[in-house]
């Protein structure tokens, strides 16, 4: 095996219409590191509003907490991932662990 291979993937998706062809060039390294192969395909998704979990649109995601932060909305999809939604940039990130545990920790109270 060589130590670069061309890697070409082709995302289709039936409910939105969404069409993705990403070229990556994988090393054997990136291979036991799926994340490094993954992160590139879930920013775009998010990039285009899209959940990478079940490629549906954020814009009907359910709104947990409004102002998190400033101009930040927290959102959770149809298949219970969450999200953050910064309404100035139109961007949506996932929300990470660690805000995730003190978010429960804080509707709990």
């Amino acid at each position: 095996m060589y130590p670069f291979s061309d890697v070409e993937v082709r995302v289709l998706s039936s409910a939105n219409g969404i069409v993705m062809t990403l070229k990556l060039c994988i090393d054997n390294a990136m291979i036991r590191k799926p994340k490094f192969v993954l992160k590139p395909f879930q920013e775009v998704l998010l990039g285009k509003g899209v959940c990478p979990g079940c490629m549906k649109p954020l814009s009907g995601a359910e709104i947990i907490v409004h102002d998190y932060k400033p101009g930040v909305d927290v959102l959770q999809c149809k298949c219970r991932r969450r999200f953050t939604h910064d309404k100035k940039k139109n961007r949506y990130k996932r929300l990470s662990l660690e805000s995730e545990e003190a978010l429960l920790t804080n509707r709990k109270k």
